[in-house]
């Protein structure tokens, strides 16, 4: 799987926007592993969308969170397991996990 960086990994805020699996991915992604992350990893926040839905802007009328699959702010939001199956959001998840620090110890 191809993963396209749109917003590289961010030292001040922990951001980081990609694209894959048609998706388009948000995700807050820190240094170490936290009971807050999904499924306690380094991803402390995360939006999957359909790809595209980032263009959709707040002038479009549409809301944002209707075109997602998945999101978590410190707990999990909601998970429409019909258009994002466990095996992509682990994917997902790996892909995250594995991004280089920003910070060495």
């Amino acid at each position: 799987m191809t993963y396209k960086i749109l917003d590289p990994h961010s030292i001040t805020t922990g951001f980081v926007t990609i694209l894959a699996h048609n998706r388009w991915i948000q995700a807050q992604v820190w240094d170490e592993p936290s009971e807050y992350g999904v499924r306690d990893c380094r991803v402390s926040k995360i939006a999957i969308a359909k790809e595209g839905v980032q263009l959709l802007g707040i002038e479009s009328g549409l809301n944002f969170f209707d075109n997602c699959d998945y999101n978590y702010s410190r707990g999990l939001d909601f998970h429409n397991e019909k258009n994002l199956p466990d095996e992509t959001l682990n994917e997902i998840l790996d892909y995250l996990n594995d991004i280089p620090q920003l910070f060495e110890y």
